[in-house]
């Protein structure tokens, strides 16, 4: 359950087991895309408002909002995560978090932009879910505003298997291990990520040992045009996260840009 994801120590831990994620990358990227397909006027003088779901600690908000001036609203399932997100952004008035359930929220207003990024989509394992989850999207878009995702693609995910994989990180504060043992539930299309976690405090020792399960659905394209259309949304981009190149076989990380219409 996404409730159940990231207790308190996981979120301490969070930013430094992503220390080596290209924050600034990952935002030049989505700045680029709202340039190319987002809605401008030139009578328009207020910053385009965006929403971001699943913001996490805020770090990819935060960036957006003081190096290309946008207002946006973050939120997020997490309390840890969304305190940490508000003391890191301080005196950021243009940037605000709330914790909440994204299947659940009405902020009653329509925004700009929508985007959900580090696979936050794949945490909602159901067709129902996924439904919710794009209709919010939509609930939340002006007329022609487009929305960003990125997901886990399943062609690549059957292509080449989820494996095993260890982590260690660690800066003044913590050591951190962590090992990522995943299953995969081909009638569902979820892979369960089961994660073990040791840290240990460097100046302490102490120690806490964590043990978590993502359950993360992979999706295809045609499940998620079909999502989009019941929605309201229209498809208009779509490609490797990043780079993007064309999806292939290989490509774990997609992105997919839709409009409202």
């Amino acid at each position: 359950m996404i409730e159940e994801v990231f207790n308190h120590y996981y979120a301490k831990s969070y930013n430094l087991l992503y220390k080596d994620k290209d924050y600034q990358q990952e935002v030049d990227f989505i700045h680029a895309i709202y340039e190319r397909f987002s809605l401008k006027h030139p009578q328009q003088q207020r910053p385009l408002q965006l929403l971001s779901l699943g913001c996490g600690s805020g770090n990819h908000d935060l960036l957006l909002s003081s190096q290309y001036g946008y207002s946006i609203v973050g939120v997020d399932r997490s309390q840890a995560m969304i305190e940490m997100a508000k003391a890191r952004g301080g005196e950021q008035p243009s940037v605000e978090f709330h914790c909440c359930d994204i299947k659940a929220m009405d902020f009653k207003k329509s925004f700009d932009g929508v985007h959900s990024l580090f696979h936050v989509v794949n945490y909602f394992n159901t067709n129902e879910d996924l439904k919710k989850f794009f209709q919010k999207v939509a609930d939340h878009l002006s007329l022609g505003g487009i929305g960003i995702f990125d997901t886990w693609y399943g062609p690549a995910v059957l292509t080449e298997r989820p494996e095993t994989r260890v982590k260690k990180v660690s800066d003044s504060e913590w050591q951190l291990w962590r090992q990522a043992t995943p299953r995969l539930r081909h009638q569902e299309n979820i892979v369960e990520v089961h994660y073990d976690l040791l840290m240990k405090n460097q100046k302490t020792n102490e120690l806490h040992e964590i043990k978590e399960m993502h359950s993360m659905r992979y999706l295809f394209h045609p499940e998620i045009l079909e999502f989009l259309a019941g929605c309201g949304l229209e498809l208009i981009h779509y490609g490797e996260f990043l780079s993007d190149k064309q999806l292939t076989a290989n490509t774990w990380n997609a992105y997919y840009v839709c409009k409202k219409v």
